[in-house]
């Protein structure tokens, strides 16, 4: 175990070395920030931004002010990066947990259901939920429920931050999106699962459907549905940046798009430095947990 546990650490030390020298590489590729702001003192604000410097000594020095948390200064906002993200993230995360929260509640159900009863009602339904889901843009969700409870009904705020109220129609926007991704995995997973030798087994004893479902298909069936939670959520707090500019929301996302717009080098590589940490810490996370739950997990492999 302990070996498994420290392989896996330095797997994701070494991708998040190589994310940080890929964020340095293509945040220069879309050129020099100092020429969007040209004036007399340019030489000088591009030799204070260290821009003057070789391209492989800018990334040593990036490297090592990375490593002792130092992620720079936003030229844009004229603050540390580590501030504006201190500041943002938490609005990420408060997103992403509730539209996550709404995207099981709905996805783990209705999926685990239609499974139970494949070709029914719940199963017709669920795969609707999930193609419409998966096929409608984000931007288009998030504008009918601002036209529908926000411009019409006027039981919701249309954007910004402030109440539970404000947070409603972001979270159902994402939510609605990760709740097809999910039915769809629960759907498929736990009928999966009820098709496997023990189910048959389980069944020859007279065991009762529900104990079947309940107690030996659906936790087998979950560590997949688990996974796919994880990476969603990731992808939620790290990437919403359409919700959140719909909804004027000040998470990462938007400040991604503003320091990509003023080619704010610092910023960017802050934003994407944080979103790798948030994917691989979760990804760990939740390898460590599938060895809990399956100890034949090693490295990748089971023994089974």
């Amino acid at each position: 175990m302990t070996k498994y546990v420290v392989v896996r650490i330095l797997q994701a030390l070494c991708s998040l070395v190589v994310v940080a020298i890929l964020v340095f590489f293509l945040s220069r590729l879309t050129g020099d920030p100092v020429s969007l702001m040209l004036s007399p003192e340019a030489s000088a604000l591009r030799q204070q931004l260290g821009l003057d410097q070789p391209i492989f000594l800018q990334l040593a020095d990036f490297l090592w002010s990375t490593l002792r948390g130092d992620l720079g200064t936003s030229f844009r906002f004229n603050r540390p990066v580590t501030a504006l993200l201190l500041a943002r993230f938490p609005y990420s995360l408060l997103l992403a947990g509730a539209a996550i929260s709404i995207a099981i509640a709905i996805g783990l159900p209705v999926g685990v259901l239609a499974a139970r009863n494949p070709g029914g009602a719940v199963d017709r339904i669920a795969r609707t939920v999930a193609v419409s889901g998966q096929s409608i843009p984000t931007f288009v969700v998030g504008v009918v429920l601002v036209l529908v409870f926000a411009i019409q009904l006027r039981v919701l705020p249309t954007g910004g931050t402030g109440s539970v109220a404000h947070l409603v129609l972001p979270a159902l926007t994402l939510g609605w999106f990760s709740a097809a991704a999910i039915t769809r995995m629960a759907r498929s997973s736990t009928l999966e699962a009820l098709g496997s030798n023990y189910v048959t087994v389980a069944r020859a004893k007279g065991l009762r459907d529900r104990t079947i479902l309940f107690r030996h298909a659906l936790p087998n069936a979950l560590t997949s549905i688990m996974s796919l939670a994880s990476l969603q959520f990731v992808m939620l707090a790290s990437g919403a940046v359409i919700t959140e500019a719909i909804f004027d929301w000040p998470g990462i996302g938007l400040l991604m798009v503003q320091g990509a717009f003023a080619r704010d080098y610092a910023l960017v590589q802050g934003v994407v430095i944080l979103a790798a940490i948030l994917t691989i810490s979760v990804n760990l996370l939740t390898d460590l947990l599938y060895m809990r739950i399956d100890p034949r997990i090693r490295l990748g492999r089971s023994d089974a």
